[in-house]
C-alpha cells in the first residue's frame, strides 16, 4: 500500500467536512419584538362626550405577547384584537385613538388615530365602519429594526352588540442580535473523526512494518 495513500485519504475526508458543515455566520438571530396590552390603550370619543359615548373598546388580550420574526417581509397577525361594544343605537362620527406600547427589543408607543361609524339595531345586530388616518404606520426601534403596523378598516356587521378588529404587524427591517446563534455540529462529524483517527493509526502501523521488514 503506498505511503501517501492515507494522508491523502484524510486531507480528502477534511475537505469533505470542511464544505458540507454548516457555518455560524450564517446563523441570524433576530430578537424578540413583545406588546404589553394592559399598558396599552385604546380611547373612542366624540366632538361633545369624551367617555361612555355609547361605544366602548378593549383589547381582546391581555399582558404582554410577543414574536420573533424569522426574515423580512413576515407577518404577525393579531386577529380580533379589538372588541367593540356597542351600548346604544348611534350614528355618530367616533374619534378613535390606539396607543400600543411595546416592550421589546426596547421600549416604544406607537400611535394611531382613526374614525368610525357605529349603529346597533336593538342589540341584535350591529355594525360599524372604519377609517384610520395612515394606512400603515411605521414602528422604529433603537435597536435599528422596524414594523410596519397597520389596522383592518372598512365595514363590518355582526350579530349581537360588539364586533372585532383584527390588527397586523410586518417585519419591515431586521436588524440581528449582536452574536450569532451557535450551530451545533453535524451529527456525523464525531464518527467520521474516530474513522479518521483509525485509519491514521493503522496506516502509521503498516508504514512501520513495512520499514522493518526492509
Amino acid at each position: 500500500m503506498r505511503a501517501g495513500f492515507f494522508p491523502g485519504l484524510v486531507l480528502a475526508l477534511c475537505t469533505a467536512l470542511a464544505f458540507s458543515a454548516p457555518k455560524a455566520a450564517n446563523a441570524t438571530s433576530y430578537p424578540e419584538f413583545s406588546i404589553d396590552f394592559d399598558a396599552s390603550s385604546i380611547n373612542v370619543s366624540t366632538a361633545t362626550c369624551s367617555a361612555n359615548c355609547g361605544v366602548t373598546a378593549k383589547f381582546t388580550k391581555s399582558g404582554t405577547k410577543s414574536h420573533t420574526f424569522k426574515n423580512e417581509g413576515e407577518i404577525w397577525s393579531l386577529n380580533n384584537l379589538i372588541q367593540w361594544s356597542i351600548k346604544a343605537p348611534v350614528w355618530s362620527v367616533y374619534d378613535i385613538t390606539v396607543d400600543l406600547l411595546f416592550k421589546s427589543p426596547d421600549e416604544v408607543s406607537s400611535q394611531t388615530d382613526g374614525k368610525g361609524i357605529f349603529w346597533s339595531f336593538s342589540g341584535l345586530l350591529s355594525g360599524n365602519k372604519l377609517w384610520w388616518d395612515d394606512w400603515t404606520k411605521t414602528v422604529a426601534f433603537d435597536q435599528g429594526s422596524e414594523l410596519a403596523l397597520w389596522f383592518e378598516d372598512g365595514a363590518s356587521i355582526g350579530l349581537g352588540s360588539k364586533l372585532k378588529t383584527d390588527v397586523h404587524l410586518m417585519a419591515k427591517t431586521l436588524v440581528g442580535n449582536s452574536s450569532p446563534s451557535p450551530v451545533p455540529l453535524p451529527a456525523a462529524l464525531p464518527i467520521l473523526m474516530a474513522v479518521l483517527g483509525g485509519l491514521w493509526a493503522l496506516g502509521t502501523r503498516q508504514r512501520r512494518r513495512s520499514m522493518a521488514l526492509s
